[in-house]
């Protein structure tokens, strides 16, 4: 099975020699510059801790987040300072060294304790009120294993004012993606709620009564990408997927999720959840591991790439225990003929409908379909997969009905 490296970032603790000889705090001025001329202290070195993430789902033991070599973040010890501080030599370690990079804007609008907030932002401002004016990108790049740079937004506030003592508190939630096919190699998945939830945009970050971030976007993206570069190609089988993972602000996805895969010929898989996900903060949401069908041509199936006699020779991995057959029209007319044992052929007409590579439809007497299905094709065999249940799979292969 593919191994996550999954970040544990621990506390830095001061060597022995730090203990007898303290860094001194500067003034961000020249050199020449006195102690007593200091108006605004920043400390020249950093050694934030980090909150475990939590997951809702088995993951493997041995995996852990590293800094990265450009790691950055902001440090306000007043209303406009914004010290960049970058991570030292050390990149790849835990713990990790930050080190003063900027003077910031020394103001002396001052807080009553000190805020940082990851990762650096130039354009990252707080309020009076210590409150951080953030944008949550609507992009996010792939990485392999983990979820990509400089999207795992955390928020820190000090205990007070001479107290430099950062510990980071994660702002966002985890979405884990388990996807497999065969030959399939995507190049981008696309995230939206089926009830326009925000995702991205211009948003406030705040401190909670229990300490927590707490996230307000008021300048909302209702879809979140994740780009995957030249394409990242999926594992073949449900016992070896490929995760993709998603960093999300705290979301209630009150009417399920869409999914929109796209593979490298511009191709488009669709995959919907109707019931309520939560992403909460801190906490990793794994979805069940589901396959990747290679749609027939261009973003978008017609009732062309589909139409003719179809008869079924596989249902939930197995030799169905009836017989069907299957008559579908260009127009999407489908009329299907079922057996049961030794019962005469039952009739049924319906009008269907295509959504990229979902199939609805509705029989003559008015009464919806039981399910919609996706639909892909595994060579010449006709695949249906039921939309709400994985394990309700049907193969068909073309006939001819006479």
């Amino acid at each position: 099975m593919r191994k996550l490296y999954y970040m544990l970032f621990i506390a830095a603790l001061l060597c022995s020699c730090s203990k007898e000889r303290p860094e001194p705090e500067v003034d961000g001025g020249t050199e020449d510059a006195g102690q007593e001329e200091v108006q605004t202290k920043v400390p020249q070195i950093l050694n934030p801790t980090f909150e475990e993430i939590l997951t809702r789902t088995f993951l493997d033991t041995d995996m852990k987040m590293t800094w990265h070599p450009d790691d950055a973040l902001s440090y306000f010890t007043d209303m406009y300072s914004n010290v960049r501080y970058a991570i030292d030599d050390r990149a790849g370690e835990s713990p990790g060294r930050f080190s003063r990079k900027s003077d910031g804007n020394q103001e002396s609008v001052s807080f009553d304790r000190n805020y940082a907030i990851y990762p650096y932002d130039e354009t990252t401002v707080l309020s009076y009120d210590g409150v951080a004016s953030y944008t949550f990108p609507p992009l996010q790049k792939y990485a392999e294993g983990t979820f990509a740079e400089n999207v795992n937004v955390m928020f820190a506030a000090t205990k007070g004012r001479e107290d430099h003592s950062v510990r980071f508190r994660n702002c966002c939630g985890y979405l884990r993606l388990q996807l497999y096919g065969t030959d399939v190699t995507l190049r981008s998945v696309v995230l939206s709620g089926n009830a326009s939830e925000p995702l991205a945009g211009k948003a406030e970050i705040s401190v909670g009564g229990s300490g927590t971030p707490e996230v307000s976007i008021y300048d909302a993206s209702s879809s979140l990408m994740l780009d995957c570069g030249d394409g990242v190609t999926l594992g073949r089988s449900v016992s070896s997927p490929t995760s993709f993972w998603l960093v999300i602000p705290p979301v209630l996805f009150s009417q399920g999720l869409t999914l929109t895969l796209t593979d490298d010929g511009g191709r488009e898989f669709i995959k919907s959840y109707s019931a309520p996900l939560s992403v909460e903060r801190n906490v990793v949401l794994t979805l069940d591991a589901f396959e990747v069908f290679e749609a027939v041509s261009g973003s978008t199936m017609s009732f062309s790439d589909i139409e003719g006699s179809w008869t079924l020779v596989k249902w939930h991995g197995t030799s169905p225990p009836f017989s069907v057959n299957m008559q579908i029209e260009a127009d999407g007319n489908v009329v299907l003929w079922q057996k049961i044992d030794d019962y005469e052929w039952e009739r049924y007409d319906s009008m269907a409908a295509l959504d990229s590579n979902i199939i609805s439809g509705t029989y003559s007497d008015n009464l919806p379909w039981s399910a919609s299905y996706y639909i892909g094709f595994d060579g010449d065999d006709m695949v249906w997969t039921n939309t709400e249940d994985e394990s309700d799979v049907s193969v068909y292969v073309k006939t001819s009905l006479e």
